[in-house]
């Protein structure tokens, strides 16, 4: 209305789009961004495009990554080499079918946070196969809810999707996979894994087709677990919070999110040398946890033991050196030294 209001709304170019749906119970996911079913993985694409008022439905499989090329397409600009993903706008001129091999490639590495493996995909406009410890195909035509893996049954085609799959990954995918994870500080990755947008500490990028690690299919539960337990130390329900932790750490002691986890609840009911136990334990499972490094360095500060607090300040700082509560922290450590070049 605002646009049609400016007199705008014609020569505009609009896409609306999502970029994730919600599972709402199916495969006994809540939310999203742990399974890559189509609950989660599909969504809306529209476009609205300039002097268009005529609406068609295009029956075809694309992806969200089609939407930079195509709306460079549009307005005459160049797309980046590094860009991924196809020209649409063809569609648009009428010439349907020009996706008919198509293959869309998706992943979930949530998984591997709990020491499982990742979940690699690769998509047909029949077809899902997942990579996963015990390798799942399904017919998306016949079984649009995804609940009759054809892995078995149908070997030739899981192996000519596996072989597809792989090539994906070989590619495109570990080109520019290495070092894409964007680094946030304990407040920020907090709020957002309570809203559920990001899965914390713990992540791990692995394309490798590895069977022996465990399924994520296994460890859906122990993942809802986890995603109550930071909602409710978000909400500052400690008592519900150590009990869920607690759970967590009788079935995997080596989990080092929750040992993380578990030290900011005892640091909340006022117990420093327990929740530095759960810390230390923390780093010997995953070193370059930043959070952990920041969290033990307040100990040690709050204990007069600045040395110690520096060393790990620092080693916060060496694995996201743009951790700003590391920064300010160590610069508060360094005016007390009364080193002011330091703490500048």
């Amino acid at each position: 209305d605002k646009l049609k209001s400016l007199g705008i709304y014609d020569s505009t170019l609009i896409i609306i789009t999502g970029d994730h749906g919600e599972s709402l119970g199916e495969h006994s996911e809540a939310t999203h961004a742990y399974f890559i079913y189509d609950a989660t993985v599909k969504v809306p694409l529209i476009f609205k495009l300039p002097g268009k008022r005529q609406r068609r439905r295009i029956d075809d499989l694309v992806g969200l990554v089609d939407i930079a090329p195509t709306v460079c397409s549009l307005l005459g600009i160049d797309s980046l080499p590094e860009v991924q993903g196809r020209d649409l706008s063809q569609y648009f001129k009428g010439n349907d079918g020009i996706n008919k091999e198509r293959h869309i490639y998706c992943e979930s590495m949530t998984p591997t946070k709990y020491n499982c493996s990742s979940l690699l995909g690769v998509v047909t406009r029949r077809f899902k196969y997942i990579q996963a410890p015990r390798p799942e195909l399904y017919d998306l035509i016949e079984d649009p809810d995804e609940i009759k893996n054809l892995a078995e049954s149908l070997p030739q085609r899981a192996r000519i999707m596996q072989d597809r799959l792989k090539r994906i990954v070989e590619q495109s995918v570990r080109k520019g996979g290495s070092g894409s994870q964007l680094k946030l500080d304990d407040e920020a990755r907090r709020k957002l894994e309570s809203l559920g947008y990001v899965a914390g500490d713990g992540v791990k990028e692995d394309f490798e087709f590895d069977q022996t690690r465990d399924d994520p299919k296994d460890f859906i539960e122990f993942y809802q677990i986890h995603s109550q337990l930071v909602v409710r130390i978000h909400k500052e329900e400690y008592d519900i919070a150590k009990g869920l932790c607690q759970k967590l750490l009788d079935q995997r002691p080596d989990f080092a999110s929750g040992h993380l986890n578990m030290s900011r609840i005892l640091q909340a009911e006022g117990d420093p040398n327990k929740a530095r136990e759960h810390l230390e334990e923390c780093l010997r499972l995953d070193p370059d946890n930043t959070d952990a490094h920041n969290n033990l360095a307040m100990i040690f500060l709050d204990k007069g033991r600045l040395d110690q607090a520096i060393a790990h300040f620092s080693e916060a700082l060496k694995y996201n050196p743009s951790y700003l509560h590391a920064i300010n922290n160590l610069g508060s450590v360094f005016l007390r030294h009364g080193e002011i070049d330091k703490a500048n």
